[in-house]
């Protein structure tokens, strides 16, 4: 308990300083709860929810074609050409 309550805690203050990619240190405190035998790996794997990582897979995939594909500047052109390029009216919009 007072290993997984650490790594925990550790894991979460070096989160909030932003230091190193948050991918790497969730992923060593993983790697330590499941080397120190708090979590077994069958026990870690459990607690996956590989639908949503479908998902978010997914979501990724079609973003980065819709990017590629200039989507995201056509759509804020066409945008600012029903508001008469008028910034006032734009912020309204977006709030």
């Amino acid at each position: 308990m007072t290993i997984a309550l650490i790594t925990f805690s550790a894991t979460y203050i070096l989160l909030m300083l932003e230091k190193l990619p948050k991918y790497l240190i969730s992923l060593i405190g993983a790697l330590i709860i499941i080397a120190s035998g708090v979590l077994s790996l069958n026990d870690a794997m459990s607690f996956v929810s590989w639908d949503t990582i479908g998902l978010l897979l997914g979501m990724f995939i079609i973003i980065k074609v819709l990017e590629e594909a200039n989507f995201f500047n056509f759509m804020a052109l066409k945008i600012m050409e029903k508001l008469n390029f008028d910034i006032k009216k734009y912020i309204l919009f977006f709030q």
